[in-house]
């Protein structure tokens, strides 16, 4: 990250051979871990990012909002 940083580069683009240069056991593989979309449904922890935790942190506040009167709101 701190090379993409300093280069304006983003890390999906950056060239296998220059990923290699941080470590050899990158291999052509590394492009779908590294994909924003995998990251993006990787992230299955409480308030992650994967759609299944968004749809119950939307459940969840939609359940809260209907318990609120409009004096509380």
């Amino acid at each position: 990250m701190a090379y993409c940083i300093e280069h304006t580069a983003v890390l999906e683009e950056l060239p296998l051979a220059l990923l290699r240069q941080y470590s050899e056991r990158f291999g052509e593989d590394v492009y779908a871990a590294i994909a924003l979309t995998s990251c993006v449904t990787g992230r299955t922890s409480l308030g992650g990012t994967c759609v299944a935790s968004v749809e119950a942190q939307i459940a969840s506040v939609r359940d809260f909002l209907a318990g609120q009167t409009e004096d509380e709101a």
